[in-house]
Parts: C-alpha cells; structure tokens; sequence
C-alpha cells in the first residue's frame, strides 16, 4: 500500500515532525490554511476538487499526473509526478517542497484565474446560449 511506503520514508528521513498523514476531515477549509504542503499520491484521478480546495487556500501541492491534475498543477503552485515515481522519489519531492518558499498569494491567484466564480459561471453561460 503506497501510504505505509510513504509513511516509512518519511520515517526514514526524519520527516515525522514535518509531515501529517490526515485522512478524513469534516471541516477542510478551516483546516486547510494551517498545512504546509496537500499530497494527493492517487494513481487515476478525474477532476480532483481538493486541488482547488487547496489552492484557494494557499497551499501547494504535490500530485502524480493523472486524470485532470495536468490542468490544475503549475510550476509555481505545486510539483507534478509521474505516474512510474517511487514512493522513495515521492518522499524526495516531499523533501525539495519542504525546502521551498511558496507564495501563497501566486498559489491562490493560479487558481482563480483558471477557476473563479465569474470565470466558470461565464463559461457555462455561453455554453447554454
């Protein structure tokens, strides 16, 4: 199971005190702004709404490429993994993420400019036109 594999590595790295493996939430938008980094390690994926959760917030992401997250992941809002990546290559993304200063403003704007209210709404007008 790829959870206990990343839980090992980031055993393995010292990473404990760094890195919350959450699981389910009732109240994710209060939760959201206090994380440091979202993982989605899902090998197939649709359109994952909790990338937007995320971004709204202000917090980056790392995902593997699969399913509608190509569209949503950025250089500057997250890190996108291959499909083919090691739980140990995971961990080392966790790693360089860590490491990085992410601004927080440019991860929400990422979203809304792509996903805002006005934009979708406007989208779906000309569609029904």
């Amino acid at each position: 199971r790829l959870q206990t594999a990343l839980e090992a590595a980031v055993k393995d790295r010292n990473l404990t005190s760094k890195v919350t493996f959450k699981g389910l939430s009732k109240n994710l938008s209060a939760e959201l702004p206090r994380f440091h980094l979202m993982l989605l390690p899902s090998y197939t994926e649709g359109f994952p709404n909790v990338l937007l959760e995320s971004f709204s917030a202000g917090v980056p992401v790392i995902a593997f490429a699969a399913g509608g997250t190509a569209a949503l992941i950025k250089p500057e809002n997250g890190i996108q993994l291959p499909q083919t990546t090691s739980a140990t290559s995971f961990a080392e993304a966790i790693d360089q993420a860590l490491m990085r200063t992410w601004d927080k403003k440019t991860i929400q704007a990422t979203c809304y400019a792509q996903f805002s209210m006005n934009k979708i709404g406007a989208a779906y007008a000309a569609l029904i036109q």
